[in-house]
């Protein structure tokens, strides 16, 4: 089991310009582990997404259509080089919500698609995307998820392209497993049950599975009457 928390400006993201952070915090406790430089602190494991919100350009012409001779437009040749002619008369930029960074410790990995979900689903006018700048690990992760349409690619790394430069296994594994928390976290921000759940439904019908149940939704405040009364 786990409790999930959410940064208090979640969904407010294009009103605030910042970051958010979701988090994933397992209930039971690691004992330290290890000894000497490989050695990890107690703790409970945690896994982490950070986002934040960038702000797209919106929709701009391909074409020039001023004057007497008709081309490109500057901003599709700033976009591609303009090397070959553009296809359609518009393109769009929309905002999106950008992956910064996800870690988990090895035995909370399966919580971090369960954040993501939920992210999106708390910002359904902006879409999931990667970062422009990517890991080899985080360029493979990102070229799978976007094949299954969970993220899109970022306009600055269309490609997904990753940096040659490797962190060692021994030093993720290290970093990994001491991804724990020790911080009480404010209560407030917990995430509620049913928006959890509404997480998870999200993530099993991007995957292409049935829905387990309905969406729910937050619990009723008011007072149910019985008949006749």
């Amino acid at each position: 089991m786990a409790r999930y928390y959410r940064g208090s400006n979640f969904n407010k993201m294009s009103e605030d310009g910042d970051r958010v952070k979701y988090l994933a915090i397992s209930d039971k406790y690691q004992n330290a582990v290890g000894a000497g430089t490989v050695r990890s602190s107690g703790g409970y494991p945690e896994a982490h997404v950070k986002l934040s919100y960038e702000q797209g350009r919106g929709t701009t012409p391909n074409f020039e259509l001023s004057g007497f001779d008709p081309g490109d437009s500057y901003e599709y040749r700033r976009r591609t080089g303009g090397s070959t002619p553009p296809t359609e008369l518009f393109h769009s930029d929309p905002d999106r919500l950008v992956i910064d960074s996800a870690y988990a410790h090895p035995d909370m990995r399966r919580h971090v698609p369960r954040l993501l979900a939920i992210a999106q689903v708390d910002n359904p006018n902006m879409k999931l995307t990667a970062s422009d700048a990517l890991s080899g690990y985080s360029s493979r992760l990102s070229r799978n998820a976007a094949k299954k349409g969970l993220v899109l690619p970022h306009p600055g790394n269309e490609h997904m392209v990753g940096k040659r430069s490797e962190i060692s296994a021994a030093s993720d594994e290290y970093e990994r497993k001491n991804m724990i928390s020790n911080a009480r976290q404010d209560e407030s921000t917990r995430i509620p049950e049913h928006d959890i759940l509404n997480g998870e439904q999200f993530l099993r019908e991007a995957l292409g599975y049935k829905p387990k149940t309905k969406q729910t939704k937050a619990p009723d405040t008011e007072q149910l009457t019985l008949p006749g009364i």
